[in-house]
């Protein structure tokens, strides 16, 4: 049973399940999904046609609600706006060398519950808005965060912020679970409404 499973898998990562277009500066930018491909593990690989898949591109899995995990390739740098955005059933994300993360990008996507931002160095305007993230750490390789990226995370509970920048205006507006908040004491700015509608919040600096 357990070999039956494992060459199907190979199966379907042999055959190729996505639109995709070249990109002007070289390499591979999947669009999305081809019609009626439905999958629930989402391997985004390193390389189609002998090029690299270096972008997912903006709305690429929109409101997808059959991806439950995605693994994305070591060439994958960037995600377009919206690219996973309204996945509601989305609960694991892996990559390795993803560096930036657009627009609502992972807004909505409820089943969230914790994302790895090791490597990556911007998370931009709402990027993970109304997600399902219980918990945020950002670490030393963020280099930028944009207003209202985790706003409206109702399930998060702690942020652990523990580099220098700034934590931009509104970042975690209407997080009204939000009780711990650890941020490191070389931190240059917290922007005025950061925490805003955060009621139960409650500071430690380290």
């Amino acid at each position: 049973m357990l070999d039956k499973k494992i060459k199907e898998r190979k199966k379907e990562l042999s055959k190729n399940i996505f639109e995709y277009k070249e990109s002007s500066a070289g390499g591979i930018i999947i669009t999305g999904l081809k019609r009626n491909e439905r999958v629930s593990h989402l391997e985004i690989p390193d390389n189609i046609d002998r090029q690299p898949v270096t972008h997912i591109d903006a709305n690429a899995f929109t409101d997808n609600e059959t991806i439950k995990s995605v693994n994305i390739g070591k060439n994958v740098r960037f995600l377009g706006s919206g690219a996973f955005w309204g996945c509601t059933n989305l609960n694991n994300v892996s990559y390795s060398k993803l560096t930036d993360i657009a627009f609502r990008c992972f807004a909505e996507c409820t089943s969230l519950s914790y994302f790895d931002f090791t490597n990556v160095e911007t998370v931009n305007s709402s990027a993970f808005a109304e997600s399902g993230l219980k918990k945020v750490i950002i670490p030393s390789s963020v280099k930028d965060v944009k207003t209202y990226a985790f706003k409206c995370c109702e399930e998060l509970t702690m942020v652990f912020w523990s580099n220098e920048h700034d934590i931009p205006f509104r970042c975690f507006f209407n997080c009204k679970n939000l009780k711990t908040v650890i941020l490191s004491d070389q931190i240059k700015n917290i922007e005025c409404h950061a925490f805003d509608a955060c009621p139960n919040a409650e500071f430690t600096f380290v």
